[in-house]
C-alpha cells in the first residue's frame, strides 16, 4: 500500500512476495476499522497461519470501534466497570503475537444511562479515571473516547448539572508513564499474582533493564459504586512479581493516581527465587507503583541535512519551496 501510494513499486521477495521497502518521509499511516464483539484477529494473520502473513503487512495499526451497552452480555460486557471494559478488549485476542501491530479503539463511549451520568460531575470523573489507568494493561490498547462532551461542561445545562472539566485526569496518568520507555521492545506482561481476588494488579515488566510498573486497584470501587454512594470495603493483600535477580534491592515509587504525584519511595529486596512481594493495606480506590531506576528518555533528533530542507526544520514542505525562489523571505 505505502509503495503504490507514492508511485514506487515494491521489491519482490522470494518468501514474502511483494515487500514495501520505500520509506517515504511524508508517508501516512494505513489502517482499517472493524466493529463487533470481538476483534477479527484472523484478518491480521491470514486465518491463523503466522507463516502466511503477507496480505496485510503494509497496514500499520489495528483499529476497532466498540461501545459499552447496558444490555450487552457478550465476552466484552463490563458496562459498570470502565477499567474492565478497556482491559477486556485489550487482552481479548492474541493477534499481536503474529503481527505486533499497535492496537487502538478508534471509537468508544457508553450508552444510556451511563452517558447521562457522565454528563454530570456527580461521580467526579471516576469512570474516566479508571478508563485511562486501565490502559496500563499488558495488551497495550490505546483508547479513543468518542463523546468528547463528557470530558468538560463549562456551564450549567437544562437539567441543572454543574460545570466540570475532566481533562486534567489525563495528565495524572501521563506524569506517571511519561518516562517509561515502553517502545524499547523489552516490556512484557507483569504477570502479577495477588493474594486477594478483589485486588487488580495490571502492568508490565522489563526484566532486561530491571523495571516494572503496576496499577493496583480495589475492583469493587467502580464508577457505578461512586454514583450509587456505595461504601467500598478497604482491602489488603500481597502482590508478587517474578523474574528479577535474587536477593537484590529495587527502588519503589508509590503514586497517588488522582494527583499524579509520588506518595513515598522505598527499597524492597527480592527473595531467593527472584520474586518481589508488594504489600497493599486498606486500599479503597487504587494506587500505582514504579519499580527500578528511570531517566528521562528523549527521542533521537532527526539527522541534519535532509535533501530540500532549506530552513532546517527537518521536513520538506512548501515553505522550503518558497525560500528557494525568494531567498529574502523570512
Amino acid at each position: 500500500m505505502h509503495c503504490r501510494v507514492f508511485g514506487i513499486e515494491p521489491v519482490v521477495d522470494s518468501t514474502l512476495g511483494d515487500v514495501c521497502q520505500f520509506d517515504h518521509p511524508n508517508s501516512h499511516l494505513v489502517t482499517t476499522s472493524f466493529f463487533g464483539s470481538l476483534y477479527p484477529w484472523q484478518f491480521w494473520n491470514n486465518g491463523g497461519n503466522a507463516a502466511s502473513y503477507t496480505l496485510y503487512r503494509d497496514i500499520d495499526y489495528a483499529d476497532q470501534h466498540y461501545y459499552a451497552n447496558v444490555d450487552d452480555t457478550g465476552a466484552l460486557a463490563s458496562y459498570y466497570d470502565s477499567a474492565l471494559f478497556s482491559y477486556k478488549l485489550s487482552t481479548a485476542n492474541n493477534f499481536s503475537a503474529f503481527t505486533r501491530k499497535p492496537f487502538i479503539r478508534g471509537e468508544t463511549a457508553w450508552g444510556a444511562p451511563a452517558s447521562t451520568y457522565f454528563e454530570t460531575n456527580a461521580e467526579g470523573g471516576e469512570w474516566l479515571h479508571d478508563f485511562i489507568w486501565a490502559g496500563i494493561n499488558p495488551g497495550g490498547l490505546m483508547e479513543h473516547f468518542f463523546a468528547g462532551g463528557n470530558f468538560t461542561k463549562q456551564i450549567y445545562n437544562l437539567s441543572g448539572n454543574p460545570p466540570h472539566d475532566h481533562r486534567p485526569v489525563f495528565n495524572t496518568f501521563y506524569d506517571f508513564i511519561k518516562d517509561v520507555p515502553l517502545n524499547n521492545g523489552e516490556y512484557e506482561d507483569a504477570a502479577a499474582s495477588v493474594s486477594n481476588t478483589d485486588l487488580r494488579a495490571w502492568g508490565q515488566k522489563d526484566l532486561t533493564n530491571k523495571r516494572a510498573h503496576l496499577w493496583i486497584a480495589n475492583k469493587n470501587h467502580t464508577w457505578k459504586s461512586v454514583v450509587d454512594g456505595v461504601s467500598v470495603t478497604p482491602i489488603s493483600g500481597n502482590i508478587t512479581l517474578g523474574g528479577f535477580d535474587p536477593n537484590t534491592s529495587y527502588k519503589f515509587e508509590w503514586w497517588n493516581t488522582y494527583a499524579g504525584t509520588i506518595i513515598s519511595t522505598q527499597n524492597i529486596s527480592t527473595n531467593s527465587q527472584g520474586n518481589l512481594v508488594l504489600s497493599v493495606n486498606n486500599l479503597v480506590t487504587d494506587t500505582a507503583v514504579k519499580i527500578g531506576d528511570y531517566i528521562v528518555f528523549s527521542p533521537s533528533p532527526t539527522p541534519a541535512g535532509l535533501p530540500g530542507d532549506i530552513n532546517g526544520a527537518n521536513t520538506v514542505n512548501t515553505l522550503d519551496f518558497t525560500l528557494v525562489y525568494r531567498p529574502d523571505h523570512q
